[in-house]
C-alpha cells in the first residue's frame, strides 16, 4: 500500500484545509463572551482542550460524511479512499466514532454545558450526513453546525454562565441588554448564511458554468455577516457619530467583500469558487474581530483595540493546507 497516498487520502477526507476556520470559529465565540463578562482568554487548559474537542468533533463529521456516501462516491467520485479501495468503510466509520468521543470527553472534562453544546452540535452533524444529498434544506444544518461553534467558544470560556442572568444585570439598561442579545444572536444568523450560501455552490461542484440567478442568491447568504458581525459596531456608529473613526471602522468589513465577490464572480471552476470561500470563514470571523476592537477602543478611550492577526493567519493557514488537500 502507498502511505503517501494513504495520508493524501486521509488528509483529504478530514478535509483538514477548514480547520483553521473551525479554530477561529471557537475563539470568535469566547471573544463574544470576553468582552461582555471580563473572562479571561488568557492560553489555559480549558480553551486549548477546548479547541481541541472542537475540532475532532469537525473531523469525526467529516469521515462519517464519507462513510455514508460512499455508494455515492463510488458512482460519482470514484476517485475518493472508499471508492478507490483505498481504505476500507469500516475504518472510517471506526475512526469517526474515535474521535466523535474522544471529544466529548474533553469536553465533558471542561463542564457540562460544554457537553450539552458539543452534543447538540454532533446531532446537527449527524442529520446533515444523513439528509444533505436528498434535500436542499440540509445546507441550513451544516450553517447551524458552524453557528454552535460560537456557542461552544463562550462555553468553554465562561462555562457557568446563564444568559439570563447576565441579561438581568443589565435589565435596567435596555440598549445594553439589547446590544449585548444582538451582538451574540446575530452572528450566529449571520455564519448560518454563510455557510448556506458555500452549500448552495457546492451543490453546483459538478457543473462547469453556474447561472447568474445562483451567484445572486450565493451572494445574499455569503454577504449576510457584513451586517450581523458587525452589530456592535454599527450600534454606536448611529448613537454617537464619531468623527472619522468610523472610516476605521468600516476597513473591518472589506477583506470578507473583496474575497467573497472576487471567488463568486471570478471565472473558474465551481470547485474552486467553493475552496476559495470556505477559506474566507475566517474573513466572516474577521469582520467581528476587527470592526469590534476598533469600536472598542474609541468608545473607551485607547488601549482596548485589539487589531488580531489572527484571521489573517488563519487564512494563510487555510490556503496552504488546500494545497496538501482539497477542502471539500
Amino acid at each position: 500500500m502507498n502511505m503517501g497516498a494513504m495520508i493524501r487520502a486521509l488528509c483529504a477526507t478530514a478535509r483538514i484545509a477548514n480547520v483553521p476556520s473551525v479554530i477561529v470559529n471557537v475563539l470568535t465565540g469566547m471573544l463574544m463572551i470576553h468582552w461582555w463578562t471580563e473572562a479571561s482568554m488568557s492560553v489555559e487548559p480549558p480553551v486549548v482542550i477546548g479547541l481541541v474537542s472542537a475540532c475532532l468533533l469537525y473531523l469525526s463529521g467529516n469521515f462519517l460524511n464519507d462513510w455514508y456516501d460512499r455508494e455515492w462516491d463510488r458512482e460519482h467520485r470514484p476517485e475518493r479512499a472508499i471508492p478507490s479501495g483505498l481504505i476500507r468503510p469500516r475504518s472510517y466509520l471506526l475512526t469517526a466514532i474515535v474521535m466523535m468521543s474522544s471529544g466529548a470527553m474533553m469536553a465533558w472534562w471542561i463542564h457540562a454545558s460544554v457537553l450539552a453544546v458539543y452534543l447538540a452540535i454532533g446531532i446537527l452533524v449527524v442529520s446533515y450526513t444523513l439528509c444533505h444529498k436528498r434535500h436542499a434544506w440540509s445546507i441550513w444544518l451544516m450553517g447551524g453546525c458552524r453557528a454552535g461553534l460560537y456557542v461552544m467558544g463562550m462555553m468553554i470560556l465562561s462555562p457557568n454562565l446563564h444568559v439570563l442572568s447576565l441579561l438581568s444585570k443589565s435589565a435596567e439598561n435596555l440598549w445594553a441588554s439589547s446590544l449585548m442579545v444582538a451582538c451574540v444572536l446575530l452572528p450566529m444568523v449571520g455564519m448560518t448564511c454563510y455557510i448556506a450560501g458555500i452549500s448552495l455552490l457546492a451543490r453546483y461542484e459538478s457543473r462547469a458554468v453556474l447561472q447568474p440567478v445562483v451567484k445572486w442568491w450565493a451572494m445574499a447568504l455569503l454577504l449576510m455577516p457584513l451586517a450581523t458581525h458587525s452589530t456592535f459596531f454599527f450600534s454606536f456608529l448611529m448613537t454617537m457619530g464619531w468623527e472619522n473613526w468610523e472610516k476605521m471602522a468600516w476597513c473591518g468589513l472589506l477583506p470578507l467583500l473583496f474575497w467573497t465577490v472576487r471567488a463568486v464572480w471570478q471565472p473558474c471552476a465551481v470547485s474552486g469558487k467553493v475552496g476559495r470561500l470556505l477559506a474566507g470563514i475566517v474573513l466572516v470571523d474577521g469582520v467581528y474581530w476587527w470592526t469590534s476592537a476598533i469600536t472598542l477602543h474609541v468608545v473607551m478611550g485607547g488601549g482596548q483595540a485589539n487589531f488580531s492577526m489572527i484571521p489573517l493567519v488563519a487564512l494563510a493557514a487555510a490556503l496552504l493546507l488546500q494545497k496538501v488537500a482539497p477542502a471539500t
